[in-house]
């Protein structure tokens, strides 16, 4: 059985390795990942848009036409404009067709496919592993069901994909450079969506858990910062001249919290929906400022209701990755999926410790799902999906004790 000897591997030559190894694998999981995809946006192409999905589209159609980042004749500023951006350049090459929007959504993951397949092999060296990850990765149906709609998972997911290779290589290299355009890519993916945040916390732990010493790894993460910051600044100045702040972030965190921090007592996100005396307070305000009176009146609920926010903690924590315990009765396939999802996380689980995976993707992929499971617990929905950006890296964790509990059983006959 070929497994990692030796931990501290540069990660070029096992990258070069991973390519002689494991190339028709990666173009057999290509494939098979974008004919499974064309055929999800081949079926769904026609149906009605749901969700942030109208949105999005509006904002597309505004910024294609030549009239900005506008919704309902106003300036948007409680969604990231990254994926309406996307949106509009599709729209402005192949015309408003989603059917185009779901292939090149579905190229998005057929690139991830690919490279799953590689980072598999590159971490544990093992074939059966990459063939197994590369598969699943192909194959998972919630996955593929997302690329055909017009949410932001699949451009967001790519983009932090690619993030966490980069940050990855500059870690294993021990260079600068790399950090240059991790910070690129991470202002991309934050005008996508702002949950990666926090990530350059996990990166600067993760690098001085590698050996960095502590100045030159602080250094790694201002240079990452810097190069965000300046991704981001067209987008802080736009805010500050429109509606008087200077962010990059949308409006949209006071919100998230008041409408979600009840796991037991949800509120419609829509205005019109809110309660008459809440709605008083903020329908003639503007987004940001509209936002710092929600975030007010949730963090006064909470201190009001400790014990239910702690059960709401608890039952979005599992949420996020069941799709269970929301108001309404699950359907069947949300039950398939919870039972499949926990099966994913039982088998991976074991990878956390396994020394024949490379330790950094190990400790990684491990701060990927405390920090997901920490923000569904605290203030988002919790909706499955936003999970989806880490389920590459379980798979290659599953993958692996799988392929494992085949050699015990192979060996043992």
């Amino acid at each position: 059985m070929n497994e990692r000897q030796n931990a501290d591997l540069p990660f070029p030559a096992t990258l070069n390795q991973t390519f002689k190894q494991c190339g028709r694998i990666i173009v057999f999981c290509m494939v098979l990942c974008f004919i499974v995809r064309a055929g999800f946006a081949i079926y769904v192409a026609t149906l009605p848009i749901e969700g942030d999905g109208r949105l999005y589209d509006q904002v597309a159609v505004s910024l294609a036409s030549g009239q900005g980042f506008v919704f309902k004749n106003l300036p948007l500023s409680d969604k990231s404009p990254g994926y309406s951006a996307f949106l509009a350049g599709i729209y402005l090459l192949f015309g408003r067709n989603f059917l185009y929007v779901f292939l090149i959504q579905g190229l998005l993951t057929t690139v991830v496919c690919g490279a799953v397949v590689a980072l598999g092999y590159a971490v544990t060296l093992q074939k059966e592993t990459a063939l197994l990850a590369g598969l699943v990765m192909a194959l998972y149906p919630p996955l593929a069901l997302v690329d055909a709609r017009l949410y932001n998972d699949s451009l967001f997911g790519f983009l932090v994909f690619a993030l966490v290779l980069i940050v990855g290589y500059a870690i294993w290299s021990k260079k600068l450079w790399p950090w240059v355009i991790g910070g690129l890519v991470l202002g991309l993916a934050m005008y996508v969506r702002p949950t990666p945040i926090a990530l350059p916390l996990i990166f600067l732990v993760l690098a001085i858990w590698r050996g960095w010493p502590l100045r030159k790894a602080v250094l790694a993460i201002v240079v990452l910062l810097i190069c965000t910051g300046v991704v981001l600044m067209p987008w802080a100045i736009r805010n500050q001249r429109l509606f008087g702040v200077l962010t990059p972030m949308p409006s949209q965190g006071g919100r998230v919290l008041y409408c979600n921090w009840s796991a037991i007592n949800m509120v419609s996100s829509d205005l019109g929906s809110l309660p008459e005396d809440v709605k008083a307070k903020v329908e003639a305000k503007t987004g940001y400022e509209r936002d710092k009176i929600l975030k007010r009146i949730a963090i006064s609920q909470i201190k009001a209701r400790p014990g239910e926010f702690v059960a709401s903690c608890f039952m979005k924590s599992v949420r996020q990755w069941t799709n269970l315990f929301w108001p309404q009765k699950p359907s069947k396939a949300t039950l398939v999926f919870a039972v499949v999802n926990t099966l994913m996380l039982v088998v991976a689980v074991p990878g956390f410790w396994r020394r024949s995976i490379e330790p950094l993707f190990r400790g990684y992929t491990l701060l990927f799902v405390l920090y997901m499971t920490f923000v569904a617990a605290v203030m988002s929905s919790a909706e499955a999906r936003y999970a989806y950006w880490t389920y590459p890296f379980l798979f290659i964790l599953a993958a692996h004790t799988l392929t494992m509990i085949w050699h015990k059983r192979h060996n043992t006959h």
